[in-house]
C-alpha cells in the first residue's frame, strides 16, 4: 500500500498519470482478482485460464481510465453506438488518475474485451468526476457496470442485462437501467461476437439436456443431471447469467425454453 500511495502522490503532483517508472504492482495483484471474480472475464462472462498460463490470458483492468478518456463511440467505429441516441459523456485528459492504485478500481478481463473494446473508453451519464479518489464517494453516473461487489459498489450486472437464449438484452423496460444496459451490450459488442454466441449456445444446449434429465427414472442419472444445473448456473462458470435466465424460462415457460434450446443447436450447426 505505501508504493501505490507513493506513486498516487506523484500522480497528485503532476495532475495526471505518470508511466514512469514503471510498476510491477498490477501484476503482483492480478492472482487475486482472477480467483475473487472465478477466472472469468468482468465483462463478457468467457472463462479464461486457471493454471500458471491464466498470468497471459488475463488482463488486470482499470474500469475507470488511468490516463486520458476517449470518446465512445470512436469515429472509428460510430455503428457501435446504434440504437444509443442520449449522451455518453466527453473525452477527458487527464482521466482518472488517482483511481491508478485503488483496489476498487481493479477487475479482471480478457483481452478481446479490454485491449480491443474498452480501452481508453468511459461512458457516462452527465458530468465526469475526474477528480475522484474514492469510487464509493462520487455522484458519477457511469454506464458501465463495476461487476465486484456489487451490493455495495454498484448495480448487480443481472439487473441491467438478461438473455433471450443467447442474446442478451436490456433487463429493464425503461430508465437509467435500461439505458446502462444498452450502452453495456453495445461497448462490448455482447450480441455479436461469435465466440460468446458459440459458448452461450453450448451453455443452453447443455442445460437444456441437463434439466430434461432431471426426471429420469434412473437415480444416477438424476444426480448427474441436478450436479450439472448446479455448476452451470454457479457464479463460477462461463456466461452465469444467460444460464440463468434460461433456468428460470424452463421452470416458467417451457416451450418457450425449447424454442431457445433448438435456436442454439441452430446456431451450433450452422458454425463453419
Amino acid at each position: 500500500m505505501s508504493r501505490a500511495g507513493d506513486r498516487t502522490a506523484d500522480y497528485l503532483a503532476a495532475n495526471r498519470f505518470v508511466k514512469n517508472p514503471p510498476s510491477t504492482i498490477w501484476s503482483e495483484i492480478k492472482r487475486v482478482y482472477m480467483d475473487l471474480q472465478g477466472f472469468k472475464c468482468g465483462f463478457c462472462e468467457r472463462k479464461l485460464e486457471q493454471s500458471e498460463f491464466g498470468n497471459v490470458e488475463h488482463d488486470v483492468e482499470h474500469f475507470r481510465p488511468k490516463g486520458v478518456v476517449t470518446e465512445w463511440p470512436p469515429a472509428s467505429a460510430p455503428e457501435r453506438g446504434d440504437g444509443i441516441d442520449f449522451g455518453l459523456g466527453t473525452a477527458a485528459d487527464p482521466g482518472y488518475f488517482l483511481l491508478a492504485h485503488h483496489p476498487e478500481n481493479y477487475l479482471i478481463s480478457c483481452k478481446t474485451c479490454n485491449s480491443s473494446l474498452k480501452g481508453n473508453g468511459f461512458p457516462v451519464d452527465g458530468a465526469r468526476d475526474i477528480a475522484l479518489a474514492e469510487p464509493r464517494h462520487t455522484a458519477e453516473l457511469p454506464y458501465l457496470v463495476y461487476p465486484i461487489g456489487t451490493s455495495s459498489l454498484d448495480d448487480d450486472p443481472e439487473a441491467l442485462i438478461r438473455f433471450e437464449g443467447i442474446v442478451p438484452v436490456p433487463a429493464a423496460a425503461s430508465g437509467r437501467r435500461r439505458r446502462r444496459g444498452q450502452v453495456i451490450i453495445n461497448f462490448f459488442q455482447l450480441a455479436e461476437r461469435e465466440g460468446l454466441l458459440e459458448e452461450r449456445s453450448i451453455v443452453i444446449m447443455t442445460l437444456s439436456l441437463a434439466l430434461a434429465s432431471l426426471d429420469h427414472p434412473d437415480a444416477v442419472t438424476q444426480t448427474i443431471a441436478r450436479q450439472t444445473v448446479a455448476r452451470l448456473t454457479s457464479n463460477s462458470s462461463a456466461h452465469t447469467n444467460c444460464a440463468r435466465c434460461f433456468h428460470d424460462l424452463w421452470l416458467t415457460n417451457r416451450a418457450d425454453a425449447a424454442q431457445f434450446s433448438q435456436l442454439a443447436l441452430d446456431h451450433i450447426v450452422s458454425l463453419p
